[in-house]
């Protein structure tokens, strides 16, 4: 098991590194592959602050790879979702 782990995160290193990012702004993107959540989602996603989240997403958006929104249920919250060039990453 601790071998497979290693090895799992040797190959998502090399990818983040591949498309200039992060293994945190890879793990994100991942969890932006399936669903909106908000920033607090994200955070407790993670396991980072909100502020760190934040950060992260700010860069992200500046990259062209996320959007953020106004939730429709809660105008204080922010939904993050990804971009269509975000998407295109996906398969890779």
């Amino acid at each position: 098991m601790v071998q497979i782990s290693f090895a799992l995160m040797a190959v998502l290193t090399e990818v983040a590194a591949e498309h200039d990012l992060s293994l945190t702004q890879l793990r994100v993107l991942g969890i932006l592959r399936d669903r909106e959540p908000t920033m607090a989602d994200l955070a407790t996603f993670t396991g980072l602050e909100r502020s760190t989240v934040s950060g992260l997403i700010d860069r992200a958006a500046q990259r062209g790879l996320v959007t953020k929104t106004a939730d429709l249920h809660d105008g204080r919250s922010v939904r993050v979702s990804l971009t269509k060039s975000a998407r295109d990453l996906v398969p890779e």
